[in-house]
This record gives C-alpha cells, sequence and structure tokens, in this order.
C-alpha cells in the first residue's frame, strides 16, 4: 500500500458522516474547527471531482425538478469555483430556494459575488444533469415563508423529521433566478 493509502479510507468515513447529518463543508468546518483552507483540501477529496469542473449548459432550472440535491457553485476572490451540495426546492416561477447558516462561507462568498452555477447532483456532488447560471441573494425575513414552502414541497415528512431536532443556529434563505 502507498503511504496515501489511509486518506482514501478515513476520506470515505468522513464523507458516510458528513452525508449522515447532511453537513455541507462550511458547517463542518465550524463544527470541526478547522480553517477553511485545510478543510476545503480534505473535502475536495470527498466532493466528486466532476463538481469542479462545471460549466453552464442550460439555461433555467428544470434540470432539477423531481431531484433531492443540487450543486451551488459560489466563487471565491481569486475566482476559484467552490461547490457545494445543498437541498433545495423550485417554485413555479423556476426560482431556487435553499437554507444555510448565515455565517457559511458560501453566503459570504455570495454576497460578494451573486454569480453562481447550479446543477442537479447526487448527494455526493457528482453531477446528474446540465449546470445552468444564477443569480443568488440572501432573502429578506419577510420573504422567508414562501421559500420555507418551496424547499419543504421538495421533501416532504423527511425533512420534517430531520429538523424535529432544532436548532440554534441563525439560519437565513438564498434564492436564486437562472441567469
Amino acid at each position: 500500500m502507498g503511504e496515501h493509502a489511509g486518506f482514501g479510507v478515513a476520506s470515505a468515513i468522513v464523507g458516510d458522516i458528513l452525508d449522515i447529518f447532511r453537513f455541507d463543508q462550511d458547517s463542518a468546518a465550524r463544527l470541526i474547527g478547522e480553517p477553511e483552507p485545510i478543510l476545503n483540501r480534505a473535502l475536495q477529496g470527498i466532493r466528486h471531482r466532476g463538481a469542479f469542473s462545471l460549466t453552464p449548459s442550460t439555461t433555467g432550472f428544470d434540470a432539477l425538478r423531481g431531484r433531492k440535491h443540487a450543486i451551488l457553485t459560489t466563487y471565491r476572490r481569486s475566482g476559484e469555483p467552490v461547490p457545494t451540495v445543498v437541498w433545495f426546492g423550485l417554485d413555479d416561477a423556476g426560482r431556487m430556494y435553499l437554507r444555510t447558516e448565515a455565517d457559511a462561507f458560501k453566503v459570504k462568498r455570495l454576497r460578494r459575488n451573486p454569480e453562481v452555477l447550479v446543477a442537479p447532483s447526487d448527494v455526493r456532488g457528482k453531477p446528474k444533469g446540465p449546470a445552468a447560471a444564477g443569480t443568488a441573494r440572501v432573502l429578506d425575513a419577510s420573504e422567508n415563508d414562501h421559500a420555507e414552502r418551496t424547499i419543504q414541497a421538495n421533501y416532504g415528512l423527511g425533512r420534517k423529521v430531520y429538523e424535529s431536532g432544532g436548532s440554534r443556529l441563525d439560519l437565513v434563505y438564498v434564492e436564486v433566478v437562472p441567469a
């Protein structure tokens, strides 16, 4: 075995743990307390490589209909893409909504640069359809009810059970509209 053989096993275990708890890389960074760059290197080994090479190939978010996971790609100041798997909902107007922690790195990135890419994926971030460009914004509290209903409609009872444990996190809703 090579010197890095154990890393593959460790990556798989961490990936399974993150999948079980549905943590994204931003939540995991705060939980573990690691600086973002170190944890991102580890999570990039877990995230499917296809998530890092998305290019827009469609308009609108119709490819997301009937899906449970999507890749939301935000961009660092350097322009480097940062894909994150998210739970989401689509409303009748084709707008995507997601909920995340208010101080998540992806929120900071999209406030600085609202241009994003969105694509259907599996829980690991393997693309399952075409990517589309979008523009994201954090919603005002007055818009949260519509966003929550839209997300809930995509998941039903499973999400209610998952969410029933409650949370003390400061959460925000994000709207993404096709570019």
